[in-house]
């Protein structure tokens, strides 16, 4: 095994931490092991030979040290960690779209140095966006963990080939998805390099043409498998519902990504992070969302409407078996009632009224039963 190390001068923005913490919640790229402060470490299939590599970064004031080992292309390797952590983008320029656009100011101000992190690949990505159709993100993890570590090398996915290959039982036409998958990324179809140098909108267009990949999933796979850069997804619900409720429920979104430009990317996953820690008073002075009545609102607990007995009585009778499920303490199990009914919760919480994404909690919330919440939660929420 050789080992190559390079440095990067990172243009603009960037702090490692706020990244790698960013990266540690997003579900299909969640990493493992324990993590050091200023350091990232993953593993990787590496999309230039398909050989795995492990790769460590760590943060030097703005000098990103790269060291990367494996019997692959390990120069390839270190241009593609640059790419799935962003640390390739040139980004002096994305302070000023936090000038014109106060919201997204705002939520700079609370992610400060985050570079969206996406996949390590956009092959990666759409097996994950295969994985995750029509289950629980909770068991889509469970899914791909338990093949990367049956099927993969020391910690990084399988190969196309040994995809291609397998013969196990998954629901639906999973596997035939995966297969198809496989193949479209031997043929080339998912050359990750190649997806971000086209244009958004005809990298979208061409991997729809895999079997499986719908428009929701070939906007990830471009939007956060190549990790394009300046594109506004137009088929991430929660993202629209997020728009209306801070910009105004007339709001456009590709109307307001127009100030968002040569970011449109990162600014939306700046909303979606964001919205998943969101605090009382999350509004921006001056902006139409603190005018308009759908804006964000803090709440008192008692003021909340209380669910239908019914709802109350099958969250009940379920949570049990989620507490399994999910491995969480007994003692969070009132605090995870209480915001899956909407009971009353401790005196020094905050209930926000958040719209349609009814799993945003305030950031009081412990992690454990965050975690427990979006397990609940049948989309692949994944921007």
């Amino acid at each position: 095994m050789s080992t190559l190390t390079i440095t990067l001068e990172v243009l603009g923005p960037w702090s490692l931490d706020t990244s790698r913490e960013f990266r540690e919640g997003f579900t299909p790229s969640a990493l493992r092991g324990t993590q050091e402060p200023g350091r990232l470490s993953t593993v990787f299939r590496v999309d230039a030979d398909w050989s795995a590599a492990r790769v460590t970064v760590t943060q030097r004031e703005q000098t990103a040290e790269i060291e990367v080992s494996g019997d692959g292309d390990l120069d390839a390797a270190a241009e593609q960690t640059a790419r799935f952590l962003a640390l390739d983008v040139n980004a002096r320029q994305w302070p000023a779209v936090g000038d014109r656009d106060l919201v997204i100011g705002r939520a700079q101000q609370a992610l400060p140095g985050l570079r969206p992190c996406g996949f390590h690949s956009a092959y990666e990505a759409a097996a994950w966006s295969v994985l995750s159709q029509r289950v629980r993100i909770v068991q889509a993890a469970a899914t791909r963990a338990a093949i990367t570590d049956r099927f993969g090398d020391d910690g990084a996915f399988p190969a196309p080939a040994r995809l291609a290959d397998l013969d196990i039982d998954l629901p639906g036409r999973t596997l035939e998805y995966l297969h198809a998958v496989a193949d479209a990324a031997e043929q080339g179809a998912l050359d990750t390099a190649a997806l971000r140098a086209m244009d958004p909108q005809d990298a979208i267009t061409e991997v729809q043409r895999i079997k499986g990949i719908g428009p929701f999933a070939a906007e990830l796979i471009v939007l956060r498998g190549a990790n394009g850069l300046d594109y506004a997804p137009a088929n991430e619900r929660r993202l629209t519902a997020e728009v209306a409720q801070l910009y105004g429920a007339d709001a456009v979104l590709t109307e307001i990504a127009n100030a968002w430009k040569p970011f449109r990317t990162w600014a939306s996953v700046y909303l979606r992070a964001r919205a998943e820690a969101i605090v009382p008073g999350d509004v921006v002075p001056g902006t139409r969302a603190q005018r308009h009545p759908d804006a964000v609102q803090v709440v008192p607990p008692q003021a909340a409407t209380a669910p239908s007995p019914d709802f109350v009585s099958v969250a009940i009778t379920l949570l049990p078996s989620l507490m399994v499920q999910v491995m969480l303490p007994v003692s969070s199990m009132p605090l995870l009632a209480a915001r899956l009914t909407g009971l009353s919760e401790p005196a020094n919480e905050t209930s926000i009224v958040h719209g349609t994404d009814s799993l945003c909690a305030s950031e009081t919330v412990p992690p454990d039963v965050m975690y427990a919440m979006k397990a609940l939660d049948p989309s692949p929420v994944t921007w």
